[in-house]
């Protein structure tokens, strides 16, 4: 769930829309990727645009449909069995130097304390020294820490999910002074004082399209009635949100989406009911798409049982926290998507040995990302979220040359 804070829309704005392990070997470089070529194939052929000549209804509509649908079950078969390996292929090839400084700007919830932790890690492995700076999000907050990062003069800051907007005037100081500022979960170009970005908004695409083509398959590619539902104080969800609907759209003609923002504040207090709410006024609509469920989908499943909406209404979640498994494995939500946070972290370390020996980190910012989609048949345990990717310490350290 990292990503940009922006200000929260109100609860209840709605905006109507038309519409981790088996170790494989690869035997060569070429051949993996062949194979990661071909697999974004699949993404783009399930995902894509649609063409500006495309139209809907009649022979076209029923063949659109039946194409998306072959490309959406190949895309969630992927997903749902991912590859134990990180992406990135390309070593270093050169010393990174020992004794870096990095102040790790962060947000203050839950997931965003696992990511530095395994940050930390990583850093060890470079005989790095981080420091946590902890951000409520408030553009006072965020300027704060930022400004402590100058103050500090570290080698490197990393932050986790803020705009420049919101640090300005303190990521220039940090440009001046040399400091190499590296973006983890934003929507702000590379430049201007930001050395290098992981989890892009390019990147994000896949937690919006896999979502999507599980719904799809599981709709047959008919008549699947979504609400989305959104936390905008997250401003990165916006290229999630964006590769979910021109997913369905692209692929399944006869599919209706809308979509309900739910704000910050009504987390944990009234944003179940909202949701309850919003689907007795709208019978028509049996799937829940949620953009965030470690966030949004706690107590989620009873209050849709007590208003007698769980027999009607499919959750597909993203962003799995630890209830979600137990939701999946029980029934009470069909699927939710995970990223590899564990590794995911790592690129950001990745990124940041490039930088520090003169090279480009563009591959981090680009490369697929370890991601699984959980249904009841692939979750082992109902206390502990997978690790995607599960041999990247391995991986990374051959990279590394550790």
């Amino acid at each position: 769930m990292r990503s940009t804070y922006e200000q929260a829309i109100p609860a209840g704005a709605v905006r109507q829309h038309p519409c981790r392990r088996r170790r494989r070997h690869w035997p060569t470089p070429s051949l993996k990727v062949m194979i990661a070529m071909s697999t974004m194939a699949v993404v783009a052929a399930a995902c894509s645009s649609p063409s500006p000549s495309a139209k809907t209804g009649g022979s076209s509509s029923t063949s659109a449909a039946g194409n998306g649908l072959s490309a959406a079950q190949a895309l969630v078969t992927k997903y749902e069995n991912p590859s134990s390996h990180i992406s990135i292929t390309t070593p270093i090839g050169k010393t990174v130097p020992t004794g870096k400084t990095i102040d790790y700007v962060n947000c203050n919830v839950a997931a965003c304390v696992g990511l530095y932790n395994s940050f930390v890690q990583a850093a060890t492995l470079f005989g790095w020294h981080v420091k946590q700076l902890v951000s409520t999000g408030t553009p006072q907050s965020v300027q704060a820490a930022f400004q402590q990062a100058v103050n500090d003069k570290p080698n490197a800051v990393v932050y986790d999910g803020f705009s420049k907007a919101e640090f300005g005037p303190q990521l220039s100081q940090l440009k001046a002074e040399g400091t190499k500022v590296i973006e983890f979960a934003g929507t702000d170009p590379v430049g201007g004082g930001i050395s290098a970005a992981v989890l892009t908004a390019e990147q994000e695409k896949i937690q919006g399209d896999v979502p999507a083509a599980e719904i799809i398959v599981d709709s047959h590619a008919s008549h699947a009635n979504i609400l989305y539902v959104n936390l905008p104080v997250f401003s990165i969800v916006t290229a999630i949100e964006k590769a979910f609907l021109g997913c369905i759209s692209q692929n399944c003609p006869s599919c209706t989406t809308q979509t309900l923002d739910i704000s910050a504040s009504a987390l944990g207090t009234t944003s179940n009911q909202t949701i309850v709410s919003y689907l007795e006024a709208h019978p028509n609509i049996n799937y829940l798409a949620i953009s965030l469920a470690n966030a949004l989908t706690p107590g989620l499943p009873a209050a849709l049982s007590a208003a007698g909406l769980s027999s009607r209404v499919k959750i597909v979640g993203n962003s799995a926290g630890i209830p979600d498994l137990a939701y999946v494995k029980q029934g009470q939500e069909l699927a939710v998507g995970s990223l590899g946070d564990d590794a995911l972290i790592w690129y950001v370390a990745d990124a940041l040995a490039r930088v520090f020996t003169g090279q480009s980190a563009s591959v981090d910012g680009t490369a697929p990302l370890p991601y699984q989609l959980l249904t009841k048949d692939n979750i082992t345990s109902t206390t502990t979220l997978p690790v995607v990717a599960s041999d990247y310490v391995a991986d990374f350290k051959h990279l590394w040359g550790k």
